[in-house]
Order: C-alpha cells, then sequence, then structure tokens
C-alpha cells in the first residue's frame, strides 16, 4: 500500500468541512494556535488533514486535529484510521520538536458502512472529547420541502405557532445588534450550563465569509440568534442563543431558517453539533428540540492521543485530570 503525505498551504484545503478549513485556521491562529496543513494519498484514496497546535509552556507543545483526516471524494473513512499510526509518524516530522501528542477527533462518517468503531492500540483514547461524540446530521439534498414533511410534531407545532410573530433575517453587520443577541447567548449559556465564548472570539468567526450570524425578532426585537458555519459539503450550527420568557420558543424558527439557508447554498448535510447519549439525562430538553428536526443521529468514537513523548504526555495527561475536575467537577 502506497501513502503518501504532503505539506499545503491551509488555502489549499477544501473546505468540505468547515473545521477542515482555511477559515477555522485563521479563527484559531488569532487564539494562539499555529497550523499545518496536508494532503494524504493512500493507493487512489485521498484525505485531507488540519493540524492545530500552540505552546502550553516552554518545550511543552500539544497539538489537535479536528475532524481530520478528512476524506475526498468518497474515500472511505476507515482506509485512513487503519493507518493513522503510519500518518501520525510522518506528519509528527513537520511539527515543532516540542509537540509531545497529536489529539484526533475523527470525522463523523455519514455513511453506515463506514463507521469507524475501534482504532490502533498505538493511541490513547480518551474518557471525555474535545468534539461532541454523538451529533444529528439532516440529509439536504432531498429539498427543504421532503426535509419539513420530516420535522416531528414538536417542531412543527411551534414554527406554526411562531409563523405570524416571529420574524428571522440574516444580521446586517449592525455593532448594536450583535452585542445585544450576545448578552442573549451569553444569559442563555449561564442558564444552561455551556461554555461561554468571548465577544472577541465571536468577532473573530463572523469576520469570515464563511460564517452566518441568524437572528430571531419578535416586533423588531431581538430575541434569538445561531451562528452557522458553512462549508461545501456540511453547514454546523455552531452556537446559539434565545430569551427563554418571550412567548414563543424562537430556536425552532431560527434552526429551520437554518436549514433552509444551508439547502439555498447546496450544502449536502446540515450537522446540529452535539447531541447527548444513552448517560445524558441532564441534556433531555436539548435532545428533543435537535431531534424534532428529524434527521439521523451518529455517533464516532472519543478523541484520541497519539502519543510522541511518553514522559512529557504523562504529565500533561495528570494537569489536564486536574483541570477537567476543577472546572466540571
Amino acid at each position: 500500500m502506497a501513502i503518501y503525505i504532503d505539506e499545503i498551504d491551509i488555502g489549499e484545503l477544501s473546505n468540505n468541512n468547515p473545521f477542515v478549513s482555511s477559515t477555522w485556521a485563521i479563527i484559531k491562529s488569532k487564539n494562539n494556535w499555529s497550523h499545518r496543513a496536508f494532503i494524504i494519498n493512500i493507493d487512489d484514496k485521498r484525505y485531507e488533514m488540519l493540524i492545530l497546535f500552540r505552546v502550553i509552556r516552554k518545550g511543552f507543545s500539544f497539538a489537535y486535529a479536528p475532524f481530520s483526516p478528512h476524506p475526498l471524494d468518497s474515500s472511505p473513512l476507515s482506509l485512513a484510521v487503519d493507518n493513522l499510526e503510519y500518518i501520525s509518524n510522518k506528519v509528527n516530522k513537520k511539527l515543532p520538536s516540542s509537540v509531545f501528542t497529536i489529539r484526533y477527533d475523527i470525522p463523523f462518517s455519514y455513511k453506515d458502512v463506514d463507521k469507524v468503531s475501534s482504532i490502533s492500540k498505538a493511541f490513547k483514547i480518551n474518557k471525555n472529547s474535545v468534539q461532541p461524540n454523538e451529533t444529528i446530521f439532516i440529509d439536504l439534498d432531498r429539498g427543504i420541502d421532503l426535509i419539513r414533511k420530516d420535522y416531528r410534531s414538536r417542531a412543527k407545532r411551534h414554527l406554526k405557532k411562531n409563523s405570524q410573530n416571529v420574524s428571522i433575517s440574516i444580521w446586517n453587520d449592525d455593532n448594536q445588534e450583535k452585542e445585544i443577541w450576545y448578552n442573549i447567548y451569553r444569559e442563555t449559556g449561564i442558564r444552561d450550563g455551556f461554555a461561554i465564548r468571548s465577544l472577541d472570539y465571536i468577532n473573530q468567526i463572523l469576520a469570515s465569509p464563511n460564517s452566518t450570524l441568524i437572528l430571531a425578532k419578535i416586533d423588531n426585537k431581538i430575541v434569538g440568534g445561531n451562528i452557522i458555519l458553512f462549508g461545501f459539503d456540511v453547514s454546523v450550527y455552531l452556537i446559539g442563543g434565545s430569551i427563554k420568557d418571550c412567548g414563543f420558543s424562537v430556536s425552532y424558527s431560527i434552526q429551520d431558517y437554518s436549514i433552509k439557508l444551508s439547502c439555498d447554498k447546496k450544502c449536502k448535510y446540515y450537522d446540529l453539533f452535539g447531541v447527548g447519549g444513552k448517560n445524558s439525562e441532564h441534556l433531555k430538553t436539548l435532545n428533543l428540540f435537535k431531534s424534532s428536526f428529524g434527521g439521523t443521529q451518529i455517533n464516532r468514537i472519543s478523541s484520541f492521543d497519539y502519543v510522541i513523548k511518553p514522559f512529557k504526555y504523562s504529565i500533561y495527561r495528570v494537569a489536564e485530570k486536574l483541570r477537567y475536575l476543577f472546572y466540571r467537577g
């Protein structure tokens, strides 16, 4: 089996998946992450990889590959994962010598025949994952009318109730409107217990032409909004928030608009980006909301690490576990 790995400029990434794109590399670079991009050829199959890395402290650099290796031209994900130890060893030579591990989140596989359920023993599987282990995706090739027919009664009921009172529009670069929405997003994070991104980070995302902020208004007052990140194949519901006691569940209207916009942009899939699994009773309301738009729930294995320098890695893992316990209990 012939495997060839070539380093490329981030501008050569396909942007099929927005997390494996120059857009994401640039966003993360403003948060102290450096990057490398690669094309991997395995016989006649092709994959791309974005690796982000940053210095934790002198002599310690952590590398991370979000949703990589990403298949191109319908290449099977399993083939790349089966050869990931070899790929990691070669790619590591292109990274700074201070990198002690490469952490992977492999892509979601949208094809049931290509699920990856195991990896080489050369990798250390993490209990907790950087990116969601389970998500719901909607096949957009059917068109918005057929997609809406598959909405569950919960979504249809809220959309009908909202139809005469909730207006949806794309943010028009008005800073005051953005700040109003950001405060709603912060309040939603506090209420629902998710990590809140800084306004500066939000600004970096919205500076990209591949992102869109969708706003919901009642009587011309902003009551909610979502940020959608667009790739050629996949659009992703990245973050959002809404006022709980405004009389309407406006998140349903925002998601419906987001799905339609993704269809209009000719994306293949809409990713609702994260639902809870079997042991996630605390996410029951979120799961009910996201599953009400139909689609298919899919899963993947947790984040895993290719260990380059075992001693430094062991120190990092102890610090990481302590940090996790501190922030999440």
